[in-house]
């Protein structure tokens, strides 16, 4: 043992080295980065177009002026600054705030409302924490799709969330805000013909707020949350949508195509309470579109524009998506014969809940 230690003492003295040869090892490669899913991409690219909304309301009482607040939400559709978000959510207020992504809150001038679509549309100044949402084609999607509901649900306290589900299906429906609440199933006061329905998780705050397909894109605006059912919610159509806010951007209205016939009834919906509506022309309204155009009561329409229609709330929707002064060629079946009508549609007054 003395010896071995007095040898390596003398080995440096002596010039000697003592080379100790290390095995040779090879580096583990960096772990592989793990793919994101897809729903991650698509919350990176529409989540900075969704903004908070708070809509307050001040009022006399005995006690004194109070204030109260709505929370929702908006999804920004042009670099201007205009956002859409619901009617209901902004119905009564006299001062809005927006929550933007960037945390700063900003204040918000309402530009138009309309209550039949429960559809309205704000106007804010952008940090560079927007950006701008990117619309679809709703009326391409299809039950079972996978969609995105994102928005502030519980305003700014839980802050923005997003839920995962997929289309349930196209619910054929009337659809706005009637009176204090948003209801379904008045042809008087209702306008959105077709409802997107979800189970991606919406509650109190999501109104206003996108349903997102895979690619990113808006295909519905969050409205309603189903009060009867569990993890059901409805959007409205991105399409129906843009139709809206075009308007109430460059009007501050709705300018709603108007025909002027009146159809027959054939009862009520046992589970809606819906009217059932014929295609059947019982009668006009003065100095109408329709009857200018050569209709008759008895009429039957069969289609719209080459389009073949199934039922009434089908003659709504292409209304609903047209505007006054289109021409429209119509189908009718007339005592056995088949003629076409072409029709100017007029405008229809607009309507005040």
């Amino acid at each position: 043992m003395l010896g071995s230690l007095l040898t390596l003492w003398l080995l440096p003295h002596l010039g000697w080295t003592l080379r100790l040869e290390r095995p040779p090892y090879v580096e583990a490669p960096p772990p592989a980065a793990v793919p994101l899913p897809p729903t991650v991409a698509v919350v990176r690219q529409t989540g900075p177009a969704v903004v908070g909304i708070i809509s307050q309301r001040r009022e006399n009482s005995y006690f004194g002026e109070k204030t109260t607040a709505t929370a929702g939400s908006g999804t920004l559709f042009d670099p201007m600054g205009f956002l859409v978000t619901n009617y209901h959510v902004v119905s009564g207020g006299d001062l809005f705030l927006a929550l933007l992504p960037s945390g700063k809150r900003v204040p918000a001038t309402l530009v138009g409302e309309d209550p039949l679509t429960d559809l309205a549309v704000l106007k804010i100044t952008l940090d560079d924490s927007v950006k701008v949402a990117l619309f679809g084609d709703s009326d391409a999607l299809e039950a079972g799709q996978p969609v995105l509901a994102l928005g502030y649900p519980f305003g700014e306290g839980l802050g923005k969330t997003v839920t995962f589900g997929v289309v349930s299906g196209i619910v054929p429906t009337l659809y706005g805000y009637t009176g204090n609440q948003v209801t379904l199933g008045d042809f008087d006061r209702q306008r959105v013909t077709r409802l997107i329905q979800t189970d991606a998780a919406v509650d109190r705050g999501n109104s206003g707020g996108p349903l997102v397909d895979m690619q990113g894109r808006v295909v519905g605006i969050t409205t309603l949350k189903e009060g009867g059912g569990q993890g059901l919610g409805y959007a409205i159509p991105a399409n129906a949508v843009q139709r809206v806010v075009e308007d109430l951007v460059r009007v501050g209205h709705v300018r709603r195509a108007y025909l002027g016939a009146a159809f027959s009834v054939l009862g009520r919906d046992f589970l809606t309470g819906e009217v059932l509506l014929d295609l059947t022309v019982a009668g006009f309204s003065p100095d109408s579109p329709a009857q200018k155009a050569g209709l008759l009561e008895g009429d039957r329409l069969v289609a719209w524009n080459g389009e073949p229609l199934a039922d009434y709330l089908q003659l709504l929707t292409f209304l609903e998506m047209s505007h006054p002064g289109d021409e429209v060629e119509l189908k009718v079946e007339r005592q056995g014969q088949v003629q076409r009508v072409r029709v100017i549609l007029g405008e229809m007054e607009e309507a005040v809940p």
